[in-house]
């Protein structure tokens, strides 16, 4: 199983590939990922502390996973998804995991640009203000399987996360209604008395 929050930029995250910078700020938002098919999925999402809670609100799932949330723990590298029907914890696979972390790891460019198998180039084109707060936007050059992508992204200047993510012209993700402020510790905590399942790989 997994978590479909991240699905409007899980191609170019992952071809990224980043590590994380530093740890979110505590804040709330709402995120809204926006699918090749024209579908929209949208989701809340709480940072406190290094770490992020997204709550998916998408319908279009069976009973047993409504509800299901993923924390994102940006110190340690990992992700989980939280299932309260099932009464289970996934622990998602480092790849799975670095995916999911992309989103909030600062400047998109800074360990993509240490490879130098890496073809494409990234950098810093501007500061623009996107849904009311000033952001970094980087461009994104990278060929893909004999498919070019040209990406925009824009970070936030003052909590270091995407804001919004275009791909060829089309919204890929972006982050509304950003409100800066303390969160609730329980937001963040993985219920004990859950099942733990690990997915492997790398």
């Amino acid at each position: 199983m997994k978590s479909k929050c991240f699905a409007g930029f899980a191609v170019v995250a992952g071809a990224l590939l980043l590590s994380a910078s530093a740890p979110a700020q505590d804040f709330s938002a709402q995120g809204i990922s926006h699918g090749g098919a024209g579908n929209t999925i949208t989701s809340k999402v709480f940072a406190s502390g290094g770490k992020v809670r997204i709550e998916s609100q998408e319908e279009n799932v069976p009973a047993v996973e409504r509800g299901s949330y993923s924390i994102l723990d940006l110190m340690q590298q990992a992700s989980y998804v939280v299932n309260p029907g099932r009464k289970t914890v996934l622990q998602q696979s480092p790849v799975q995991a670095r995916t999911n972390l992309a989103q909030f790891n600062g400047d998109p460019c800074a360990q993509r640009n240490q490879g130098a198998s890496n073809s494409g180039t990234c950098g810093k084109a501007g500061t623009e203000t996107i849904n009311g707060r000033s952001a970094d936007r980087y461009e994104v050059r990278q060929s893909l399987r004999g498919q070019p992508y040209n990406v925009n992204i824009w970070v936030d200047a003052r909590l270091h996360i995407v804001l919004k993510m275009e791909m060829n012209g089309a919204a890929m993700y972006e982050l509304r209604d950003v409100h800066e402020g303390p969160q609730p510790a329980a937001l963040f905590e993985i219920p004990a008395d859950y099942q733990k399942v690990t997915l492997q790989g790398r």
